[in-house]
């Protein structure tokens, strides 16, 4: 029998739709100390997501904080190989963490859906950093991010960062 592992998963979209097209994914599989014991970054082929939602302004704003935007719609993987790739990492019992209740998994999920390859995790085994980060009183805007800005690996590793201090923040009162 395995034990479930946790996954942070931060993905960088054209849209904040929940049929946005896809830029990047990344998954790290992490410790509740924080250590970190697997790393899954892919960037995505763009064109090749024709019925994933571009949104002008979002996709805009994000090339505009690119070094290369050009570099980084190109020469990716498709999404259905990205998705497979996702699939080989999550295993049936570990929780997956998004930032936000309601987008990274939400977009995969419907990525998973519209390609037909099955979710690789259980619904009750979804979590959100924002929820625990609030529960701490963490204020995340005032933690030093270590990393290139828009870029899923780096916000995937920042966000297992606060995430886990946010945790050693919580205590459990027994009434």
């Amino acid at each position: 029998m395995s034990t479930s592992r946790d996954i942070m998963i931060d993905l960088e979209t054209l849209s904040l739709d929940t049929n946005a097209a896809i830029l990047q994914i990344a998954a790290v599989v992490f410790e509740r100390d924080g250590n970190i014991s697997e790393l899954l970054h892919m960037h995505l082929d763009v064109s090749k997501q024709k019925e994933r939602e571009v949104d002008f302004d979002t996709a805009v704003r994000w090339c505009l904080k690119q070094d290369d935007p050009v570099k980084a719609f190109s020469g990716g993987i498709s999404l259905s190989a990205a998705l497979l790739e996702l699939r080989e990492l999550v295993e049936d019992d570990d929780r997956v963490w998004g930032n936000g209740s309601h987008f990274d998994i939400t977009i995969l999920e419907d990525a998973f859906k519209k390609c037909q390859i099955p979710i690789p995790w259980q619904y009750y085994n979804i979590r959100d950093v924002r929820t625990v980060c609030d529960l701490a009183s963490l204020d995340v805007r005032e933690l030093n991010f270590e990393g290139e800005k828009h870029n899923a690996r780096d916000a995937a590793l920042h966000q297992v960062k606060y995430l886990t201090n946010a945790m050693k923040g919580i205590t459990y009162a027994e009434g």
